[in-house]
């Protein structure tokens, strides 16, 4: 069933993840979580996760000018965290090292 939002004064209807103006019908954004684009690009890519992680980690934390805080493990930083299973599935988020989050483990 279709999906009805609002993108600041605009109505957005979302069906099947593609989201639409509902006016015009032209794209509005993307309904991709960062959980499925790491699934998406291991999947595609054939690469590891390991390898493809920074993607959506250090590198958009050095465009934003964040890397200091944000997108990698290391003394100092935030401890903004995500626990995922094999599947790739998020398992927990901490953020501040504070667990926020706690799926089924």
């Amino acid at each position: 069933a279709p999906a009805h939002y609002k993108l600041g004064v605009n109505d957005v209807v979302v069906v099947d993840g593609d989201a639409k103006l509902a006016e015009s019908g032209v794209r509005a954004g993307s309904t991709l979580t960062t959980g499925q684009a790491l699934k998406n690009l291991v999947k595609f890519t054939g690469e590891s996760v390991e390898t493809v992680l920074p993607l959506l980690t250090s590198n958009p934390a050095r465009l934003i000018g964040m890397d200091h805080r944000k997108g990698s493990i290391a003394p100092g930083k935030d401890a903004d965290l995500v626990v995922l299973d094999q599947e790739l599935n998020v398992k927990a988020t901490y953020v501040a090292g504070v667990k926020v989050y706690a799926g089924e483990m």
